[in-house]
């Protein structure tokens, strides 16, 4: 069921879906990743201003979305701030008291690196640009954030 919807929503261009659509059961943990790695896919090519965003935002978090909570973030709230706050949170701790970092922290720091990297650019994180009318926003805020981060 879940590649249909991701087919229909990439190749025939639809911009929105009732969230509470897109359960089904699939068997095991490989066929759970395999569908939420399908309802993130589908997530970032949704108009996400008609969907409930605190809802999809702890599904993205709780489900390890990362993409699809930071695309949330950007395009129903333009808040380009909070998600590097979210895996700051994460990834932060452990590394200020020496420890390792587990994969799924891993996970979230190379994705907190491109995003930066996206957003210093002007582009937009997983894909897109970045509205014209906020980019020197968004770098600003992005740099504050990251010198406040440092020098805590």
């Amino acid at each position: 069921m879940m590649d249909s919807v991701e087919n229909c929503l990439i190749h025939l261009d639809i911009t929105s879906l009732d969230i509470q659509q897109v359960g089904g059961e699939e068997s095991g943990e490989e066929g759970r990743g395999d569908m939420m790695d399908s309802v993130e896919n589908c997530l970032i090519h949704l108009d996400i201003t008609s969907l409930d965003i605190q809802q999809v935002v702890q599904m993205c978090w709780d489900n390890q979305l990362y993409d699809a909570m930071i695309y949330v973030f950007n395009r129903g709230m333009n808040d380009y701030i909070n998600p590097m706050e979210k895996l700051f949170q994460v990834i932060g701790p452990p590394l200020r008291e020496g420890k390792a970092l587990t994969d799924e922290q891993v996970v979230m720091g190379n994705k907190l690196l491109v995003y930066i990297s996206c957003s210093l650019a002007g582009r937009a994180y997983p894909l897109g640009d970045i509205p014209e009318d906020l980019v020197s926003q968004v770098k600003n805020q992005v740099l504050v954030c990251i010198r406040d981060r440092f020098l805590e």
